[in-house]
This record gives structure tokens, sequence and C-alpha cells, in this order.
């Protein structure tokens, strides 16, 4: 686990510095000490007051969440079945930016997203040291569709970045969840039985929030790379308080419980052409 999460550290501190010296590099190979006297300063920067933007965007529950939990912590009837969803699940992104005044500090962003979220689980059904080992694998599957409105902020402007801060209002859009269980020989991967279930078959839908930090950075004219991390919630409206019918979001258990309010981390990369 230590070494997961030293791995996305790294990955994601080398995807910023990629983005943010791409375009000291490009300016780098376009002059030379033996022309600098002949070559023309780099042409100003185009502005646009409309932005296109596709991307992939990450979904983290990093609190102790029931959706984060086990699936299934034990054999036992009365334990809760978390959703088993840990660790980043990956989405899609594709949004516009409205700039009031092309090249301004305040612009508009709007967008939709689709997260794919997916939480494993393994037993061993037999010691370790028999042969053939049987497990079973739980697996819950689950999707998010959400559209996104907010104002973003440029704090700080380079040459070739812009450092921004955006607050986003987010309609989601939750189906239902998926669960398969499988068991197996380890050895052969032959599978001896599987079911599918629908843990919970009704759909949600809740309203959240979004604050991130990011960099916008100069690629090539008219296309821009953009990094963002930010923090959400889920649900912070429209939860069901019906003690009768609520339940945990993203989870297994066909248990009644009060629906926990779900915070994640998110870390995006997109690419922004500008219209």
């Amino acid at each position: 686990m230590i070494h997961s999460t030293v791995y996305r550290a790294a990955t994601l501190l080398a995807l910023l510095c990629i983005t943010l010296a791409v375009p000291f590099t490009a300016t780098a190979q376009q002059s030379s000490p033996d022309d600098e006297e002949t070559t023309s300063a780099p042409a100003p920067k185009r502005l646009s007051a409309l932005h296109a933007t596709l991307g992939v965007q990450t979904m983290w529950f990093n609190g102790d969440y029931p959706a984060s939990a086990e699936i299934s912590p034990g054999s036992a009837d009365y334990l809760p079945l978390g959703g088993g969803i840990k660790g980043p699940n990956n989405g899609i992104r594709l949004g516009v930016e409205i700039f009031p005044q092309p090249g301004g500090a305040i612009s508009f962003p709007m967008a939709v997203e689709a997260y794919f979220l997916s939480g494993k689980t393994t037993y061993p059904l037999t010691a370790l040291t028999e042969r053939p080992t049987k497990l079973l694998t739980l697996t819950h599957t689950a999707n998010i569709f959400s559209a996104e409105a907010g104002v973003a902020l440029t704090v700080i402007r380079f040459k070739y970045q812009q450092l921004y801060v955006s607050a986003l209002a987010k309609a989601n859009y939750i189906p239902s969840t998926s669960l398969t269980a499988r068991q197996y020989y380890l050895q052969t991967d032959e599978t001896l039985v599987e079911h599918k279930v629908v843990p919970d078959s009704s759909s949600h839908t809740r309203f959240g929030a979004y604050l991130k930090f990011g960099v916008r950075a100069e690629f090539f004219d008219p296309l821009m790379l953009d990094f963002s991390i930010g923090y959400g919630g889920l649900n912070l409206l429209n939860r069901n308080k019906n003690a009768a019918t609520s339940r945990d979001l993203l989870v297994v258990d066909p248990n009644n419980a009060p629906e926990t309010v779900l915070g994640y981390i998110g870390v995006g990369f997109s690419i922004i052409w500008r219209l």
C-alpha cells in the first residue's frame, strides 16, 4: 500500500514537472546563441473567450467511509458489508470554460464527467497451502455521472503558465450498482461458481461541491495543458434522511443506515483547445 501511494505521488509530480517544463523547452529550441540577434520575440499568446477541455479525472474516497470499507470483513451475519472502493477510480471529463474578457483573470467553467468505480475483495476458502487453492472474489462496480458549473480565478500569471483556483457546484447521478461473487481455483483460474446480484437497484441524485487548484501551461497554439488537484463532497445536499429507507451510497450492505457524506480527492489532467 505504501509503495503504491508513493508511486502515485511520484507519477503526479512527474506530470506536473512535464506540464511546467514543456513550454520552456519549446522556447529554448527556437533560438541559439548564433541567431539571438536575428530571432524575433515569441509571438504573443492568442487570447480567446472560449476554451474547450478534454481530459481524465480521478475520484479517491480518502476517509473511513463505508463505500471504501472491505466488501465483507468476515463471515458473521451481523457484520455490515462495505463497498470495497479503495484508491483512485478513473473518469473522463469534457467541458468548456467561458472568459467574459479574453485573457482575463475570471472565467466560468462547465463540464460533464463520467466515473467508473470498482471495488474488489478476495478471500481464501481453503488453506493457502492446499492444492488446488479455492478463492472467493467479490467485485462491486458502480458509475457516477456528474455535471458541474462554477467560477475560476487566475491568481498568478507567468509568461507561459497560469496558476488558478476554482470552485464548482456539482450534480451527481448514481445508477444501480452490481456485485459479482466468483469462486475459482488460484492455480488455474478455473471458475467454479459465479453469481451476479444488484445490491442497490435504485438510482440516486445528489448535489455536491468541489474546490481545486491547478496550473495551465502553454503547449502548442491553440493548445494548452491543465493539471489540477482538489477536494470535494459527493452528496452534500439531497441525502435520503428517511430513517426507514436511508442507506449508505455505494455499499453492498442492504441494511438501512444513515447516509454518510462522502469526501474525495480528485486529480485531473486535461488538454485545452482555445476556440
